[in-house]
């Protein structure tokens, strides 16, 4: 899927132990994505109740662990997860931890954690199906209205 020319010449150099270039939407590298997001995910809510739950880091701590400018290209998807597990973890309040009592996470389940995969997959953003159901209700709504006024 997808024929965008994503891989100029010198997008990797900085990566130069990855050969994979970058395919939008190739099927194979979805699976892949998803098998490491899905460990890491496993990983993060076997492990969460072991983190603190308050981040231990000053401000800007994020200014010197990852670059000082944005990438011109995509890095490749090992090197995101592993600056997410290395530079974003440590400092985020983990929510999901039951050690935190400000929160009850009455809406975070494995199964909404599926619904939400499988609604991204479908490129089915919540905002705008809702959008366009109340502008269909809407349009039916003064359809009626319409219809019961004499002219």
């Amino acid at each position: 899927m997808g024929s965008l020319d994503a891989n100029p010449a010198a997008a990797y150099a900085a990566f130069a132990g990855d050969v994979e270039p970058f395919r939008p939407l190739d099927a194979d590298d979805v699976r892949s994505y998803l098998h490491k997001a899905v460990d890491f995910v496993y990983d993060y809510y076997k492990s969460v109740e072991s983190l603190p739950v308050l981040p231990g880091v000053e401000p800007g701590y994020l200014l010197r662990l990852l670059q000082s400018a944005p990438p011109s290209s995509s890095a490749p998807f090992d090197i995101a997860m592993k600056e997410l597990r290395e530079a974003v973890v440590p400092g985020m309040t983990h929510w999901a931890s039951p050690n935190f009592f400000a929160f009850f996470p009455a809406t975070n389940s494995a199964a909404a954690i599926a619904g939400e995969l499988i609604a991204s997959a479908m490129n089915t953003e919540e905002r705008h199906v809702r959008s366009a159901w109340e502008l269909i209700k809407k349009t039916t709504t003064e359809i009626v209205a319409d219809a019961g006024e004499d002219k």
